[in-house]
């Protein structure tokens, strides 16, 4: 018998670009701990349920540790990206003059990631740009091969540069059809949803209404600021040519009566090109202070003090208002409690980057500085402010 599914249900599958958020027949589900609740087949991990997957993204117990050496997720792909931009980095550091105009600009392996579109360029006002995930919803991209496909079950999915496709009671043997395709088929329960055209998603010829704007002024906040790394040493030049970048996110998505919210701390350590106006991601260690005054149904917290430290190129923390935490990771929050909004939020962030500079020499580069965002009321705007030197606001990124 031909499974049908309702287009209620997909919309509750993909509210707030999770998949698995509002079903509570998989949110109850009691799952055996065993690695045999994944698979690989025709090259794409299988889960056995949404649970599963939920914990290999969020980084839980349930990781695939024994599918490295036959799985290569996108995720993993662009580490090896990285890495080898990393290295060409610090090649191009090495030459000057005509050897430096003459010499790639980036790694083989950029190149081609480019080329196949597996990653993007992102361009900013200020003339420069850097690199990212060709992804609709990079959430996914620890899970996803190198076209974009998983499954849970026999429902298949693909993720990609603007689609998230789902074929429901799928062969997965046949990943050409949802690959091809760019138009819902609800005969076929094949549903694609066009990130392009934003998030409240439409389908002819149904009876379902559009989702419904969530009463939150402003329904997205997206706010950074960068710190750059490039201040002059003792003898006056200037020892690494960096940046070090921490954004706030909070982004809402709905289907009443239950919200999702993308709450979220992005901390970005960079390293200029040498001869480009381009950046590329290098690791750093640092330091990050959050405070930050929340009002729930009209009752308004205490100061919320939080610090954490870390290591890495581009990390970051979910913010948990409810339990005053931040963990690392990315991971999208359903809930139908009460909304909390956020009154007033301060950032602190330290950086430190160790370089080896053209002498051979191990040196260490600093970034430090503050900002800010509050309001009187949540009926107010956000008034923003950077207390430290060296800094611009990272609102002009070209997505």
């Amino acid at each position: 018998m031909k499974k049908r599914v309702s287009l209620k249900w997909i919309f509750c599958l993909l509210g707030g670009a999770i998949l698995f958020a509002c079903s509570k027949d998989y949110e109850d589900v009691k799952v055996d701990p065993s690695i045999e609740n994944i698979q690989i087949k025709n090259g794409m991990l299988v889960f056995s349920n949404h649970e599963v997957l939920k914990k290999v993204i969020n980084g839980g117990k349930y990781l695939y540790a024994g599918y490295v050496n036959q799985f290569k997720s996108q995720q993993r792909m662009f580490e090896d990206i990285i890495i080898a931009e990393s290295k060409q980095m610090d090649y191009l550091d090495t030459l000057s003059g005509e050897s430096l105009e003459k010499a790639p600009k980036h790694s083989p392996l950029y190149e081609l990631a480019l080329k196949e579109r597996l990653i993007k360029e992102v361009f900013y006002s200020d003339g420069t740009s850097s690199y990212d995930y060709n992804l609709a919803v990079p959430y996914y991209s620890s899970v996803i091969n190198k076209d974009g496909f998983f499954a849970v079950q026999d429902t298949l999915y693909q993720i990609t540069e603007n689609y998230v496709k789902v074929w429901v009671g799928a062969d997965l043997k046949k990943i050409d059809i949802l690959a091809k395709a760019t138009n819902s088929d609800t005969e076929k329960n094949i549903f694609i949803f066009d990130y392009t055209k934003g998030q409240n998603f439409t389908f002819e010829n149904s009876n379902v209404s559009s989702r419904v704007s969530f009463p939150a002024p402003p329904s997205t906040i997206r706010k950074g600021v960068v710190q750059y790394l490039d201040q002059p040493g003792f003898n006056g030049i200037i020892p690494f040519d960096g940046r070090f970048i921490v954004t706030f996110i909070d982004k809402i998505g709905l289907d009443l009566p239950k919200y999702t919210r993308d709450l979220y701390i992005q901390v970005v350590c960079q390293k200029r090109v040498n001869g480009t106006n381009s950046y590329g991601f290098y690791g750093c260690s640092f330091d990050l202070t959050f405070k930050v005054m929340t009002e729930t149904n009209g009752v308004i917290s205490d100061a919320i003090n939080i610090g954490v430290s870390g290591l890495g190129s581009n990390v970051y923390y979910t913010f948990y208002p409810s339990f005053s935490m931040l963990l690392e990771g990315k991971t999208p929050q359903v809930t139908e409690d009460p909304y909390t909004y956020i009154l007033s939020a301060q950032f602190g962030a330290y950086a430190k980057i160790n370089f080896v500079d053209v002498d051979g020499i191990n040196k260490d580069v600093n970034a430090q500085g503050i900002f800010k965002m509050e309001r009187a009321s949540i009926q107010n705007q956000f008034l923003y402010e950077i207390i430290s030197e060296h800094s611009q606001w990272l609102d002009t990124v070209i997505e």
